[in-house]
């Protein structure tokens, strides 16, 4: 009986180690998952983060590429602006020239008059 009696006793320490043992492991489990809500929160941010930085490189692509297209507009209208005017400033000028050597031979015939 008596050796019964510590078999008894040596089992029940034996379930109160593996009880330890088992809460232990419990507790290891519950801070691992603790650990894996934390990245897998951090993770969604992450991914929430870069959906909308590339929301709003989109919008500033689209943005870009509107302004780019406007100011080329702009720069080729410049562009005919400037050959009109240089077509014009070229008229004047031969007129102006050919008024000058109308003016000299005025002057040359008022003096042999």
């Amino acid at each position: 009986m008596l050796l019964f009696l510590l078999r008894i006793r040596d089992l029940e320490g034996a379930l109160q180690v593996e009880k330890a043992s088992q809460a232990e492991a419990v507790a290891d489990l519950e801070m691992i998952k603790n650990e894996f809500k934390e990245v897998e929160s951090a993770y969604e941010r992450e991914k929430h983060n870069a959906q909308e930085s590339f929301a709003k490189l989109n919008i500033l692509e689209r943005e870009y590429f509107s302004k780019n297209k406007k100011l080329n507009e702009e720069i080729e209208e410049q562009k005919k602006v400037i050959t009109d005017l240089s077509k014009r400033l070229q008229y004047n000028e031969k007129s102006c020239s050919e008024l000058q050597e109308e003016l000299v031979m005025v002057r040359m015939k008022k003096k042999t008059l």
